[in-house]
């Protein structure tokens, strides 16, 4: 039970993951955020995949980088996260 991490949690068509999601969330010390711990959490105890794609092709790195989430995207690196 609880949740399925590599799941689409609202599938409009556009296959945005958990992963996609916490990566958006931007603090003003972003390795403090809920979301970070939540992203370190997925990735290391869950074994996320850290590469599912949206309907653009963009990766959770991907995003990261869009939304200048440095601590994000040295996260995502250390676990595999690669961009399109």
């Amino acid at each position: 039970k609880g949740i399925r991490i590599n799941h689409h949690p609202h599938n409009y068509g556009n296959n945005t993951t958990y992963l996609h999601l916490l990566v958006c969330e931007n603090t003003t010390r972003e390795d403090e955020s809920a979301a970070y711990f939540l992203l370190d959490y997925a990735l290391n105890v869950h074994k996320a995949d850290p590469n599912p794609l949206d309907k653009y092709g963009d990766t959770p790195l991907d995003k990261a980088y869009y939304r200048k989430n440095n601590a994000c995207i040295q996260l995502l690196k250390k676990y595999g996260g690669v961009r399109k």
